[in-house]
């Protein structure tokens, strides 16, 4: 799915669009290059790859019961870079007994 989908609603948000970039080389398919330096990834957390090598200050994960074991806390490790102003916000419906969004304590990072 990658950024397709929001760029039309970031277009119709007047202060979002005062910020997308009219460069389209800094609008790709999984990254967005906003004017204002702040960079949006919109990556799968199936490829490890994808949770490393990044400095993430807000990191958004959705249905992490899916996610593969231990991809969680790479994912969460993105944001120490940040220190306390790092915030890792995971969301999900239920998965399975003892899989990592199980075990994530609530209210947690």
């Amino acid at each position: 799915m990658g950024t397709i989908r929001l760029h039309k609603l970031f277009e119709d948000c007047a202060p979002v669009k005062a910020l997308f970039p009219t460069d389209r080389h800094k609008k790709r398919n999984t990254t967005i290059h906003f004017r204002n330096g702040m960079t949006l990834w919109v990556l799968g957390a199936h490829n490890k790859t994808n949770l490393q090598r990044r400095s993430i200050r807000w990191l958004i994960g959705d249905e992490t019961w899916r996610w593969p074991v231990g991809h969680m806390a790479e994912a969460e490790a993105r944001v120490t870079a940040f220190g306390w102003l790092g915030k890792c916000v995971f969301m999900s419906q239920g998965g399975e007994e003892n899989d990592d969004t199980h075990r994530k304590p609530s209210g947690a990072r």
